[in-house]
């Protein structure tokens, strides 16, 4: 049971952390390059997070089947591929928000947009809310989805 636990954490994290700053990075530098007030930077990363329904599920399923360092866990994925998939879709939800957030955050001090230390909370604070409650849950159902289609894949591939 801890095997599993901290196998589908491991590979849940490490999803969600590639996949949130790639689409964080994606909006955070197209955002500040497309946009030309910080209400439209707003707008755009926060309907930029949404590729992540896809993006999770596609990091993970890659990770089961193609990641080398997976490969002394292969046979508790293969054993309870399910129990993984959800126990990865809970972590990979979770960096997938936090490390999203950190470049959006970021870009508007970089790019000088109005945003400074001192006034970044009200900034995070209208980004966290255009993303959570709704989009994180859209995010959340569509990759818990994917998450156990990837692991049914991976069941049938190697069963």
């Amino acid at each position: 049971m801890i095997r599993e636990l901290r196998v589908g954490i491991r590979i849940g994290a490490a999803v969600g952390a590639a996949g949130g700053l790639l689409v964080g990075l994606y909006a955070a530098l197209v955002g500040s390059l497309a946009t030309d007030s910080l209400l439209g930077l707003a707008a755009f990363a926060v309907n930029a997070y949404l590729p992540l329904v896809v993006i999770l599920p596609g990091f993970f399923y890659l990770n089961l089947r193609y990641n080398p360092d997976t490969e002394r866990d292969r046979p508790v994925i293969r054993a309870v591929p399910y129990w993984i998939a959800l126990i990865g879709w809970v972590a990979a939800l979770a960096a997938g928000l936090v490390f999203f957030m950190m470049p959006v955050t970021m870009a508007p001090i970089v790019f000088n947009r109005g945003v400074t230390f001192e006034t970044v909370t009200p900034w995070y604070q209208m980004v966290f809310d255009g993303v959570f409650p709704w989009r994180t849950a859209v995010v959340g159902i569509g990759a818990l989805v994917g998450f156990w289609l990837a692991a049914g894949r991976v069941e049938k591939q190697d069963g």
